[in-house]
């Protein structure tokens, strides 16, 4: 990486730490001037979209993204939201899409993030040749406890974001420490129904006690929708995280994956700000649409039908 980049991203990490700062004192009001210049300076088509859409949601009255962006603030480490915030909308949207453009012209794969497992055998070669060519984004489904082995191989990385999906059972107060000392990860619990179990409960509580900006990550099929939406499951999840992937099973039916997207987007319209709800496969196609021809995700071979991660 040139002098360029790193320059542009040290300015970047400043900027954020300082809009952090403002937004903490003086709260909405320099949340809609940060949101407003970002706008103006936007060149990029989905950064565009993506602040146009903010200014309209931040022009509501007590709008309930900033009521999530006051809960980020207070429960999330400083370093972890510039440092992910940084990663992935300059690194992997902005400088990374160039150079993945350039790949993809030159014939070579170009994945702006990249699915695979905690015990690929080849992870560590395969970041290595992302990042040469611009992939700095990585979703990990952990088949086990954390590993030294994997911390270290992210800590090596660190211009890179990794969305490490962890089954609760594996997650024990030592791992959420450790995960507390990475900036450049955001941990999800893995959940194969709509509802918390003991081991859910506590696998969220030992991520809050290290500030990480964590989610659920909830992988369902057609029979679990109606469950998955009712209010009193979300009010409780609500608690624990300020965030919710929703990822379809291998084999959901056409129509069921497009209820699952209607019911997300209509959550967002009517969010109160204590939950956000992500729809994986339809987000991450609307992200890859704005992407330059051919660049778009994939899938290690690793990943079977029956992990979470495989779509």
């Amino acid at each position: 990486m040139g002098l360029d980049y790193n320059s542009t991203r040290i300015f970047a990490m400043t900027l954020g730490r300082r809009a952090i700062d403002d937004v903490r004192r003086d709260g909405l009001r320099q949340l809609r001037n940060y949101v407003d210049m970002c706008a103006f300076l936007a060149k990029d088509p989905l950064a565009r979209t993506f602040f146009d859409y903010a200014q309209t949601v931040l022009e509501q009255p007590d709008p309930p993204y900033y009521i999530m962006t006051q809960r980020l603030i207070r429960t999330v480490s400083e370093n972890t939201l510039c440092t992910l915030g940084v990663n992935f909308g300059f690194g992997c949207m902005l400088y990374g899409s160039e150079k993945l453009a350039e790949a993809a012209r030159q014939g070579l794969p170009a994945a702006w993030l990249t699915f695979s497992t905690s015990d690929d055998p080849e992870l560590a070669t395969e970041i290595e040749k992302a990042e040469s060519s611009g992939s700095y984004f990585w979703c990990l489904y952990l088949k086990g406890p954390l590993s030294t082995a994997l911390t270290e191989l992210i800590t090596r990385h660190p211009q890179s974001v990794f969305h490490l999906v962890i089954e609760p059972e594996y997650l024990t107060k030592s791992g959420a420490a450790e995960l507390g000392k990475l900036p450049n990860v955001m941990p999800s619990v893995y959940l194969k129904s709509p509802s918390l179990t003991p081991a859910a409960r506590e696998a969220f509580t030992f991520l809050s006690e290290h500030h990480t900006l964590q989610a659920a990550f909830l992988h369902l099929d057609a029979s679990q929708l109606e469950e998955a939406f009712q209010s009193a499951w979300l009010e409780e999840l609500a608690r624990y995280t300020p965030a919710c992937i929703f990822s379809r099973k291998a084999g959901m039916p056409e129509d069921a994956s497009e209820d699952l997207r209607r019911r997300i987007w209509n959550d967002r319209l009517k969010a109160d700000g204590q939950l956000f709800l992500i729809d994986l496969e339809s987000d991450l196609a609307v992200i890859s649409s704005h992407m330059p021809m051919q660049v778009s995700t994939r899938v290690r071979p690793i990943i079977s039908p029956d992990m979470p991660m495989y779509h």
